[in-house]
């Protein structure tokens, strides 16, 4: 790698760890964070808190300093949206490398606000391709979108493959019918199509991390010092419903699975995903295409699995609900995660694991949590 690496949504659950296990890979390299912290913002407005707190980034960052004794983390409060700030970003720090994270991430926040989400996840992403293409061609840009982005077909998912259980089109590089249920996921798939587009039309090389639902909250830094954790976020809008269970359950309250429960999806552990996202850093893609979608999970459970999961370990009730989402409540769903187990690292944490472990570190903020149970559910 000859330059240093740019993340995007630095500030983020998953781009926070990010940064910390780049720069301990790389010691030799800034690692280049940036973030509009909006998220904070979003969640405080939605009525609820991270069950985790999550120190200012220049705390942060003076933590990291201590512990591992680096200072290759550079933060920047700013917006990729912005042609002229990320142009000036990529030529000022010799950037090789960029971990694009950076959006809004909720599907119900997007159902409320979706010309924002749109607007702030696609602009972002294009001034990001935009700006490579003029500033070095050669620049790598790793993306995660989402495995939401497929929605629940009837056939098997294949990262660039069409088909059924029964028929399969092989088409290299080529988009599969994108079905997700949400102005987010909807935002992700255009994301998918322009990084396509940018390395047929300009030759740059993109990798497309479709990620499953991120569960857990540690990771192998976080564990060396505490003041070092990300964002928990356990709200309706911006939890993810493995957040929520657990939480749920921390504070007693019933795990509310919405319909049938049969909602089915991929799960990896934060800890897993940072590692698959480090590993694409690592990818030698000389010899491979100019665009790689590659699916991000270890294993996939419904809705109703994963609370049983929870439930066993906190001896909490499980309460069916009407659901308040439109989505599939059984569905078949077979999705294929071949590229990952052929080119990234393999996943190691199972549910059962990340489960306990979410459950210890939540006990500590227990009363954090119950004061803001509110947002749970949201009648609209």
């Amino acid at each position: 790698m000859s330059g240093n690496i740019l993340v995007t949504g630095a500030d983020g659950t998953i781009g926070w760890p990010v940064c910390m296990r780049l720069a301990l890979k790389y010691p030799d390299k800034e690692i280049i964070g940036i973030d509009t912290e909006d998220r904070r913002r979003w969640v405080n407005e939605c009525g609820s808190v991270s069950a985790i707190p999550v120190p200012p980034m220049k705390y942060r960052l003076s933590v990291f300093s201590d512990t591992f004794e680096q200072n290759n983390i550079l933060y920047i409060t700013n917006n990729i949206c912005s042609d002229n700030f990320i142009r000036y970003t990529l030529k000022r720090y010799n950037i090789s490398t960029i971990v694009h994270l950076a959006a809004q991430p909720s599907a119900p926040f997007s159902m409320k606000y979706p010309k924002f989400t749109l607007s702030n996840n696609n602009n972002g992403t294009l001034s990001l391709i935009m700006a490579i293409k003029e500033v070095n061609p050669e620049i790598k840009l790793i993306e995660t979108t989402t495995m939401g982005i497929y929605g629940t077909p009837e056939w098997d998912i294949y990262e660039d493959e069409i088909g059924t259980p029964n028929y399969r089109l092989s088409i290299p590089s080529q988009l599969p019918p994108f079905t997700g249920g949400s102005w987010y996921h909807r935002s992700k798939s255009y994301d998918a199509s322009m990084l396509q587009f940018a390395s047929g039309k300009y030759g740059i090389q993109t990798i497309d991390l479709r990620l499953g639902i991120v569960a857990g909250a540690m990771t192998e830094e976080i564990k060396r010092d505490r003041r070092l954790a990300t964002r928990f976020d356990f709200d309706f809008y911006f939890g993810v419903l493995y957040n929520r269970f657990c939480a749920q359950a921390v504070v007693g309250y019933p795990l509310t699975v919405y319909g049938k429960g049969g909602q089915t999806r991929g799960y990896i552990s934060l800890e897993d995903t940072v590692r698959e996202i480090v590993s694409a850093v690592e990818l030698d893609t000389d010899q491979l295409k100019d665009y790689l979608p590659i699916n991000i999970f270890t294993k996939c459970y419904s809705v109703k699995e994963v609370a049983e999961y929870v439930s066993g370990f906190a001896g909490v009730d499980i309460q069916f609900i009407d659901n308040p989402r439109m989505e599939k409540e059984e569905h078949y769903y077979n999705p294929a995660n071949y590229r990952m187990e052929n080119l990234l690292e393999k996943p190691r944490d199972s549910m059962k694991k990340t489960v306990r472990e979410t459950l210890g570190v939540l006990q500590e903020y227990k009363t954090r949590i119950s004061d803001h149970k509110d947002a749970f559910m949201v009648v609209e």
